[in-house]
Order: structure tokens, then C-alpha cells, then sequence
């Protein structure tokens, strides 16, 4: 007895022939020769995963101005500590607030943000508290400009940020290996761990997270680099297999 195949498989059958080729088995193809979202979601998530790797890669790698402030209720503040370090930068906040932190830079207000100052624990009942300390993460430009505590649109504390380094062969202060390498060496702890391979050991990273604090699987400067490469060349080429695997057949 004759078989007849089904108008959707006919169809597929013949839109293949057309391309010279055959039929992709197991690939299903709607009414109008075409193939399903499938590939296109597989292409867009792939995309989206890598992006967010990169972004990932660079976030970790940002340096940031770590400032900590201490604010009194008489009105005064003062900096506690400003330093540089690997982190993500605060969002600025624009609410019409008494108090703000802002960085200048050549009498150009780089970074402003606002500070909700308060020294009432809300608790039952509300404690009133001495002090209030916080801490902001600011774009890092180098050791320039003035960080400036603002209260009623009057500066009432100020940094200079000629401070992070100094340049005396000495490590102190606000010094670390980031704002003042010269003064800094990596191999003494500054509180800021600097995670790369430059042939010393840094007392303030993990050891799983320095490679130079471990000597047995230390490796060339330049092989992280090539395996990066090497996987940015594999991720091309399953970007591309994707496209011509299912946006292809739909040409």
C-alpha cells in the first residue's frame, strides 16, 4: 500500500530540495517553511550570557574611591578614609536632600550624590545616636581634585586627593598600591588586595586569588591571555554555528 507522507513533512521535503539540501532531522518547520523561535532564543541567550560575562570581567576589575565619612549632630563631618580599590560605582542620587558628597575636579563637579544624614535609631523607643558614619564607592580619575562634604550648599569638610600618593618612598597614609605604586610595593599589606601576577605575593589577597602566592601552579603572565582568547574564539565559532544552524535555513 502507498504511503502518503504528511503535508507538513511534504512541505519541509521540498523547501530542502529547493536549497539543495535535505531535511535537518529532528528540526521541526511551521506552515510557512520557516524554522521556530528555537534558534533565535538559543542565539539571543548565548549573546545576553556573554555580555553579562564581560560586564562581570570589568565590574571586578573597576577601581573605585572607597570614602568613609563620619557626620555629628552639631553639623561638622569628617573623612575617616579614602582609598582606592576594585569595586562598582555607588548610583548617583539627585533627591533634594541637606547633605551631599561631591567630587571636583578643576572646579568641575564631577560626582554629586545626596546623603540622607539622621541620628535617630528608629527603634521603639526611637535612640538618638552620636554619630553617623557611611561609606560611598566614587569614580576614581586619579590622585586629583577635591572630595567636598556639602551641608546647606555649604562645604563643611574637603579631601584633597593629592593624598593618595605622595610620592616619598614610603607607604602610608592614604597610600596603597593602586592610588601610589611607587610608594606601595604589593608585597607589604596596604588593605587593598591587587590580584595579579607581577612576581609578588600580596599579603592582603587570599591565596586562591593572587597567583603569585602560589609558586607551585604559578604560570606565564601570558597564558591567562591566551585562554581567554581561546574561548572567545570558541564562543565565536558557537555563534556562528547557531546562526547558520537555525536563522540559515530560513533564507
Amino acid at each position: 500500500m502507498r504511503q502518503v507522507r504528511p503535508s507538513r513533512e511534504r512541505h519541509a521535503t521540498r523547501q530542502a530540495h529547493r536549497q539543495g539540501g535535505s531535511p535537518v532531522r529532528g528540526t521541526s518547520v511551521d506552515d510557512s517553511g520557516s524554522v521556530p523561535r528555537t534558534g533565535r532564543t538559543l542565539f539571543v541567550s548565548t549573546l545576553v550570557l556573554t555580555i553579562l560575562l564581560l560586564t562581570t570581567t570589568t565590574l571586578a576589575q573597576q577601581t573605585a574611591l572607597l570614602v568613609s565619612i563620619s557626620f555629628l549632630p552639631n553639623g561638622s563631618a569628617t573623612f575617616d578614609n579614602v582609598q582606592v580599590t576594585f569595586a562598582g560605582i555607588d548610583q548617583q542620587s539627585t533627591r533634594p536632600l541637606q547633605d551631599s558628597i561631591q567630587l571636583v575636579i578643576a572646579g568641575d563637579t564631577y560626582y554629586s550624590t545626596s546623603i540622607p544624614v539622621t541620628f535617630t535609631l528608629l527603634t521603639d523607643p526611637p535612640v538618638a545616636m552620636p554619630a553617623m558614619s557611611i561609606t560611598q564607592h566614587l569614580p576614581y580619575y586619579g590622585n586629583k581634585g577635591v572630595l567636598k562634604i556639602v551641608h546647606d550648599n555649604k562645604t563643611i569638610a574637603s579631601f584633597d586627593l593629592a593624598q593618595l600618593c605622595n610620592d616619598d618612598k614610603h607607604c602610608t597614609g592614604f597610600e596603597n598600591g593602586l592610588s601610589c605604586p611607587a610608594d606601595c610595593d604589593n608585597r607589604v599589606s596596604d588593605g587593598v588586595c591587587v590580584p595579579v601576577a607581577d612576581g609578588g605575593c600580596d599579603p592582603d589577597c587570599a591565596p586562591a586569588l593572587d597567583p603569585d602566592c602560589a609558586p607551585q601552579v604559578k604560570t606565564p603572565p601570558s597564558q591567562p591571555m591566551t585562554i581567554a582568547l581561546f574561548m572567545l574564539v570558541l564562543l565565536i565559532i558557537a555563534l556562528f554555528y547557531a546562526y547558520n544552524r537555525y536563522w540559515g535555513q530560513r533564507r
